[in-house]
């Protein structure tokens, strides 16, 4: 969605959004999540719960940057003239560490759950 947001205009990528959601994404989820889709039928298994939702994200971008076009050559002078400096060693080991933390705790939680 960022993405989207950035090049264009906020009305319709909302639009864009909401007729993608309702005719690509519901339906795919449908297939694959609900006992009376097709794909759960067959034996198509999801245990991540992201296959899906991964599909339906990367070729709704897809389509959206077709629909888009190239980029106009005044929006491409900021990524060319900017210099990214990498994150410390420190910032990296910070981050790795508060990821994996929540991560777990997400994972540990819906274990105790389900026990």
């Amino acid at each position: 969605m960022g993405a989207l947001a950035e090049r264009g205009r906020t009305a319709p990528v909302v639009l864009f959004s909401f007729v993608w959601i309702t005719l690509v994404y519901c339906p795919l989820t449908h297939w694959v999540w609900a006992p009376g889709g097709w794909a759960f039928k067959w034996g198509v298994l999801d245990y991540a719960g992201g296959g899906p939702v991964e599909i339906a994200s990367g070729v709704g971008g897809l389509a959206y940057t077709l629909v888009l076009g190239r980029r106009m050559e005044d929006q491409l002078i900021n990524f060319r003239c900017v210099r990214v400096h990498p994150s410390s060693p420190i910032e990296e080991i910070l981050h790795l560490l508060y990821i994996h933390y929540f991560i777990l705790r997400f994972i540990c939680f819906h274990l105790a759950l389900l026990q």
